[in-house]
Order: structure tokens, then C-alpha cells, then sequence
């Protein structure tokens, strides 16, 4: 009797099993819409519930090249499970793709269920979502251009569309370094610029690296940085979405065509400057090659970066930032003062302690380690130069500089009076265009 119970059940259960069928319910095979468009909703079928939790699964299976699940749909993951609880026989999905603002053309995204905890997935099992470009209109009725079209540089290193009204759309780069109104980049792949306004607008009070918007306003430079300024009657700013940024470019040396884009320089070790605790300061760093950087940090709070110093002497470091402009110049052309400005503390990496690295390739001496009042160093170089000696301290800061002159062959120099320095660890610093030396001493009384 046990025997033909144990028969039946198992029959029930492959006569449940073959009855149980998951699908799309009334879902087209091809489903259109515009960005910023009415939501849109995805019905999962269970042909036969139970009194127990089932699942079924689903996940992007294609995209097209451009296509960008994370970012062109609002709180949307294409690879999920759906959970029906007891007797539940549809659950229903819904999102929104995000007016963006960006001009890339129709997205189109292949949804397919893919596993089910019991039963058969039947058809129709997939869908293709295409999602068309937007195309509405700024909403100041002023015309809309690429930031290619209104970027271009000209001869005096400025946009070449200066005082220009007009509308942009793209996305936030950088952090907002103005508490009222905003200062940041943007970019919408056909080029970048800066931003400013003295003025906050309520329809976006707060902005962030990401974010997807439209502004209008007047195409201006300030100190050789192009950049559209928002501030005055009819210009405005706001929201489209929210859109992942790229990576950064990798670059080796600071320039017109880095200005206002995100870029990452490597092998830096600090030549100038100290770090500063709720101040906004340059630093001049050099990379291996002796091309010099100024690197402004926006501390100011410390919360920004910190306040104990992230850029010491004698280390090196790889450093992402964004590429800006502060030409000290008065009037054109504007060609200098090209800077890279961190946004965050992660934005600053340090990848080893600073070495010899020079083209003769030979040893450098430092002694003694331990000094009272004078330290030599002895190295032999592979060209003629003229350079400074520093002393820096623990904090970054030059506390004695050497003006010397090397020549190509065995140099032997020495710094002297250093009694009047306190006790403590120091370094011993030369950059040059082909010598770098970072050695550590102390001062002992």
C-alpha cells in the first residue's frame, strides 16, 4: 500500500511538473520607447500556483555596442530571479529608461527568461527593448549644440564660440567646488567643459559626478578655462538622469586637449609645495621623465582629502583628476597654467617609495644617514645641468635649497649648517631632466 502511494505522488508531482509552464504574458517580441517615455512594465507568467515560494529566472542575453543597462534605465537589474510567493501567478516588473540627454543613437537591450526552480520555460520567453534617442527640445527654446561644436579652441587657446547663447546636454564630471551655485565639468562625447554659476537653481539645488543634465547659458573662459556660465535671467539648469562616467585617460603631460576632461597621470613624486589642512594649494610634482605638474587640492574642509598630508616626499604616485586651466596671464593667448585637480582622496594613489631613476643609471650616495650639521651626496650624472638641492621635512615642506651645477661625470656636493635644523627625519631631493634623487636621513642632536 505504501509502495502505490509512493506510486501515485511521484505521478502527481511529473503531472505538476509537466503543467508547470513560465513565460512573458501579453509582452510583444519587440517593445519601443523614448527616453524620459512612460514606464514600462514586464508581466511574468506562472501557469499553475502553488502553496509554496517558486522562482524563475531572467537576464540580458544582448545589447547592442552603446547600450548601457546600469545607466539607461533607473533602478533596473537585468539579471534577477522573480520569487512567486503562495498562489501567486504574475509578477510584474516595471522601469523607466532615463532621458540622458546624451546623442547616441537607439539603444536596444534582448531580455530572456533563462531558469525556473520547477517546470517549463515556454514562449514567449524573450523580448528586444529598443530605446530611442530623445530628441526634446531645451527647455529655454535656446539652441542646442554639441560641446565639440562650441569647444573648439581658438588661436588664443578659448572657445571659439565666446558670449554665445546656447544649450548643452551631458555629463557631470568632478565635485561641485562652490557651496552656492556650481563649478564642474561636462562632458557628452564629443567633447568637455567647465561650468559655473554663482547661483543656486531650485529645480537642481544639489549636483554630483554622474549626473545627467541640460544648461543654458553663455559660452565664456575664465583665466584660459572654457566654460559655459549659468547665472543671469533665462539660463537655467536641470536634471535629465544619471549617467555612468568613463574612465579616465592616461596622459604625460598637461595641455589644451586635457582641459576639462578626467585623466590620470603616473609616476609623480612631489618637486614643491606642502599639503595644507583646510586650504585650497598648488603642488608641482614630476614624473620619471622630470616633466613637471601642478597639482591643486581643494582641502578646504579636510573632510575633501585629509589633513595629515596624502602627497609626501620621497613616495610616488599615480593621480586622477580632472584636467583645468589657471593662466596667470592678463590677457591672451592663454597657454599655460595647466593643472590637475583630484576630486577625492582615492583620487591619489601612491604606487612605491622614489629611487634613483636617471638616464646614467648609476649609483647615488648619501652620507652619512645620521648628520649634526652637514650631509653629502655623491652620484655621477650623464649630462650637464644646472638644478636645486632641497631639504624637505616630514610635512612636505623645503626647509633649505641648494643652487648647483651638475657636470657630466662624478658630482660630489655638500650641505652644511643643518644644526639649526630640528631633530627629526628628512629628505635629501634633486629633480631634474636627468636626475631624480629621494634619499632619507635624520638629524640627530
Amino acid at each position: 500500500m505504501k509502495k502505490l502511494t509512493l506510486i501515485l505522488t511521484c505521478i502527481l508531482l511529473m503531472s505538476e511538473l509537466g503543467a508547470q509552464n513560465w513565460n512573458f504574458k501579453n509582452v510583444p517580441s519587440t517593445i519601443r520607447r523614448k527616453e524620459g517615455g512612460s514606464e514600462l512594465f514586464f508581466a511574468v507568467r506562472n501557469s499553475m500556483p502553488m502553496n509554496h515560494t517558486m522562482w524563475v529566472t531572467y537576464s540580458l542575453t544582448g545589447k547592442n555596442s552603446g547600450a548601457n543597462p546600469n545607466s539607461d534605465f533607473n533602478t533596473f537589474n537585468f539579471v534577477d530571479t522573480v520569487k512567486f510567493g503562495n498562489n501567486d501567478t504574475v509578477i510584474t516588473l516595471r522601469f523607466r529608461a532615463v532621458l540622458d540627454g546624451l546623442n547616441e543613437g537607439n539603444d536596444t537591450f534582448i531580455l530572456k527568461l533563462t531558469k525556473a526552480s520547477m517546470g517549463t520555460i515556454v514562449t514567449p520567453d524573450s523580448t528586444t527593448i529598443i530605446v530611442e534617442d530623445s530628441t526634446a527640445p531645451p527647455i529655454t527654446g535656446r539652441p542646442l549644440y554639441s560641446i565639440g561644436a562650441i569647444r573648439g579652441a581658438n588661436a588664443d587657446g578659448i572657445p571659439d564660440s565666446i558670449n554665445k547663447s546656447c544649450t548643452i546636454r551631458g555629463t557631470l564630471y568632478g565635485i561641485n567646488r562652490r557651496t552656492t551655485g556650481y563649478q564642474m565639468f561636462i562632458c557628452d562625447g564629443t567633447g568637455c567643459i567647465g561650468i559655473f554659476s554663482g547661483k543656486t537653481y531650485s529645480i537642481l539645488p544639489t549636483v554630483q559626478e554622474g549626473d545627467s543634465v541640460e544648461i543654458s547659458g553663455i559660452i565664456d573662459q575664465f583665466r584660459g578655462l572654457g566654460q559655459i556660465r549659468f547665472n543671469a535671467s533665462g539660463d537655467t539648469i536641470r536634471k535629465l538622469g544619471f549617467k555612468s562616467i568613463n574612465a579616465p585617460q592616461t596622459v604625460t603631460v598637461l595641455n589644451e586637449s586635457t582641459e576639462a576632461k578626467l585623466v590620470k597621470v603616473e609616476g609623480l613624486s612631489l618637486f614643491s609645495g606642502v599639503w595644507l589642512a583646510d586650504s585650497a594649494f598648488d603642488l608641482t610634482m614630476k614624473n620619471s621623465g622630470g616633466t613637471s605638474f601642478s597639482v591643486r587640492i581643494e582641502n578646504k574642509p579636510s573632510a575633501n582629502f585629509s589633513a595629515p598630508p596624502a602627497i609626501k616626499a620621497g613616495e610616488i604616485y599615480t593621480i586622477t583628476g580632472m584636467g583645468t586651466q589657471f593662466d596667470q596671464a592678463s590677457g591672451a593667448p592663454y597657454n599655460a597654467g595647466y593643472q590637475l585637480l583630484p576630486r577625492k582622496l582615492s583620487d591619489i594613489l601612491k604606487t612605491g617609495n622614489a629611487s634613483i631613476e636617471k638616464t646614467s643609471n648609476k649609483e647615488v650616495s648619501v652620507f652619512p644617514t645620521a648628520v649634526t650639521s652637514k650631509i653629502h651626496v655623491y652620484f655621477e650624472a650623464a649630462a650637464k645641468e644646472a638644478t636645486t638641492l632641497k631639504i624637505i621635512d616630514v610635512l612636505g615642506k623645503t626647509v633649505r635649497e641648494e643652487n648647483i651645477q651638475i657636470i657630466n661625470g662624478e658630482n660630489l656636493f655638500t650641505i652644511d649648517g643643518l644644526e639649526i635644523l630640528p631633530e627629526g627625519h628628512y629628505f635629501l631631493n634633486l629633480q631634474s631632466s636627468y636626475n631624480q634623487i629621494s634619499k632619507q636621513f635624520s638629524i640627530i642632536k
